[in-house]
């Protein structure tokens, strides 16, 4: 201490202590306990300072230290005989210590390697690094009773921790835990785990965090987890959270949307993950890792990231969106798919390359049942089919409306005829498939015009489209679903829709009108001529020599 103590005084229970510059300083024990519980002293805390184990009556004996009512440990406070200082023998049965939350320990405070159990007083409510640092290579059980967050490297290097009951805990700090030997971790409490928490744990096989919210870099980093269910209340894995968990097999992603930069590298083991709500997958993400076999992605995948999944074992990939990122996320083995549901809304914007693109629709039939008509717009070029015939506008006249058969493209809207009527129709590209590249969403050539996002048109008498295998007239509103067209014959009063193929045949398409302000003194007749006195809506009549749906 350097300067000389006023008189010394014992407490009832045998502390010995003095008053140095206005603080009180525990300087010996007179008792015989084996657990020393050291005292406030006219209300304050008190300092500990033992220059030898001798100033201790029973150093020998202590197996319990509560540091509740204590400031400052000073260096060599709790030596064993093995201290330069020497002694009869220490505190060589010193094994568990109770914390309180204003300790600082000085460097050397507690030179011995007993002490395995550790405790903090009910006023702590934040484990921190300087109260574990004396107890780091021997704590092998710690009592988190009251404890609501554990600080950065709180526990980090505990090499004999290999268990830890979280209780009330509910934030975790950065690199709480790392290089830690704990085994398994267990809570209904932890909402937040912070940067590198648990990175380096390789005995770590087994945690589960049923409430847990958040997530930070490297959580997980390199550790030995065999498996991870994540929980609900997570949305997202952040850069890292995995990265060279090598024994990792198995993990349920729940309601992840997005997965960060390096998240699952070099997981070696980790064949199959579902991506049912995923929407972001970021750079390197799966990259090394023992992904195989093919990948089923849902609708709501938006983007992937540079080598998202390079050097895996992977054979190919199904989409179901145009996510940015496909031709740069994958190994060039991968046979990718692109399968495209009947009014599912693509974001054209990202070009991507396809090894194969499916558009599947079903296509009511004619009322003559052997073919049925369609007006459609890809945004790929289809294969060639031969029971699938693409017409474009040819003629228009007052009377007369003729399409000719053509050569189909991307992004052009057609009328669509399928030869054998069987229904849903499956319009297929293979090869190196270009898709998207664009932001348009309607496209017009001539009187055709088609839609990649539902849109509704005031029709005012001029807009046609296909419904029930035929040519149909709107006058009131039109509501276009993606991938159909609809055609502006403004100038046709009353006509005939006329087909002609490049062998020369022709066909006659039915017309029908949809008027949706219908005159219910109208005489209806059904298809057989029949006049019908209660219309049902929805179905076909004959009105003034028109066909129309009521």
């Amino acid at each position: 201490m350097g300067s000389t103590f006023v008189n010394a005084e014992v407490t009832d229970d045998g502390y010995v202590y003095q008053e140095y510059g206005g603080v009180f300083i525990v300087t010996g024990y007179n008792g015989k306990g084996t657990e020393l519980v050291f005292p406030t002293i006219n209300g304050e805390k008190v300092d500990v300072f033992f220059e030898t184990p001798n100033l201790v009556q029973n150093s020998s004996s202590v197996e319990e230290v509560d540091l509740t009512n204590v400031r400052r440990v000073y260096k060599n406070a709790f030596i064993t005989t093995s201290s330069p200082f020497g002694g009869e023998g220490g505190f060589l049965k010193l094994k568990k210590v109770k914390i309180g939350v204003d300790n600082f320990f000085e460097e050397g405070a507690f030179s011995v390697s007993t002490v395995t159990d550790l405790s903090f007083s009910s006023d702590v409510e934040e484990v921190t690094s300087s109260m574990v640092a004396p107890f780091k290579a021997t704590v092998t059980n710690v009592d988190l009773t009251n404890v609501n967050s554990i600080g950065a490297s709180a526990f980090a290097g505990c090499t004999n921790l290999t268990s830890i009951e979280l209780k009330e805990v509910s934030t975790i700090g950065a690199s709480a835990f790392a290089g830690s030997a704990l085994k398994y971790i267990i809570s209904n409490s932890v909402k937040t785990i912070n940067k590198n928490a648990f990175s380096g744990c390789s005995s770590l096989a087994f945690a589960s965090f049923e409430e847990l919210t958040s997530l930070g870099d490297g959580a997980f980093r390199e550790s030995g987890l065999s498996s991870f269910d994540v929980p609900s209340g997570l949305t997202a894995l952040p850069a890292n959270c995995f990265y060279s968990c090598k024994s990792l097999s198995q993990i349920t992603l729940s309601n992840i949307q997005e997965i960060g930069n390096y998240a699952f590298y070099f997981c070696e083991k980790l064949t199959d993950v579902s991506f049912n709500n995923v929407a972001k997958i970021g750079d390197y993400a799966f990259q090394h890792s023992g992904m195989e076999g093919t990948l089923e992605f849902y609708p709501t995948l938006i983007s992937l990231g540079t080598d998202a999944f390079g050097s895996t074992d992977l054979t190919g990939a199904n989409f179901t969106s145009n996510p940015s990122g496909v031709n740069r996320a994958f190994g060039g083995s991968d046979v990718l798919t692109l399968n495209i549901g009947d009014v599912a809304e693509l974001d054209l914007s990202n070009q991507n390359t396809y090894d194969k693109v499916v558009y599947t629709r079903t296509i009511t039939p004619s009322s003559g049942g052997n073919r049925s008509y369609a007006g459609m717009m890809l945004p790929f070029t289809p294969d060639e089919n031969d029971d699938y015939v693409y017409y474009r506008v040819n003629e228009v006249s007052s009377s007369e409306v003729s399409f000719v058969e053509t050569t189909p493209t991307a992004n052009t809207p057609y009328l669509f005829e399928n030869l054998s009527a069987s229904s849903p129709v499956e319009i297929v590209a293979t090869g190196d498939v270009v898709v998207g590249g664009s932001d348009a969403t309607i496209i017009t050539d001539g009187y055709a015009t088609g839609v990649y996002e539902e849109k509704t048109v005031d029709s005012y008498g001029k807009f046609y489209s296909i419904k029930g295998g035929a040519m149909t007239k709107y006058t009131d509103q039109l509501t276009v679903k993606p991938y159909r067209v609809y055609w502006d014959f403004s100038t046709v009063s009353s006509a005939n829709f006329m087909l002609r193929t490049s062998r020369g045949g022709e066909t006659a398409i039915d017309f029908m009108e949809i008027d949706n302000e219908q005159n219910l003194e109208q005489n209806y007749y059904d298809l057989t001529g029949r006049k019908v006195l209660n219309p049902v809506k929805g179905n076909i009549y004959i009105v003034k020599g028109k066909k129309v749906v009521f």
